[in-house]
């Protein structure tokens, strides 16, 4: 295949494993552990990623159960058109008295 130039990714990819079969055991336990700490840092990022979600909703409902508590609305209500449980939307009304 290499002679006629018809050349595969699973060629690289087998090339790829032989190098790394071929490192001494140093070589290879510092490779592995360059990969494990890119594993790891992709991890820790999509987990800070996912966060950064979780605090944006949570501070735009916040936003809008005291926009709605302003204009009249109950907590059954907000409760409602949040789609989330009444005593849920009760906690969070107490800690936005508290602030």
């Amino acid at each position: 295949m290499i002679k006629n130039k018809n050349i595969s990714i699973g060629i690289f990819q087998a090339v790829e494993v032989l190098q790394r079969l071929s490192l001494s055991r140093s070589a290879r336990w510092h490779f592995e552990q360059s990969l494990k700490a890119k594993r790891d840092r992709w991890a820790e990022d999509e987990y800070v990623r996912e966060q950064g979600r979780e605090q944006g909703v949570l501070l735009r409902d916040r936003q809008l159960i005291k926009a709605w508590l302003q204009k009249g609305y109950t907590i059954e209500q907000i409760a409602e058109l949040l789609d989330e449980d009444a005593d849920t939307v009760r906690q969070t009304c107490e800690q936005l008295k508290e602030k």
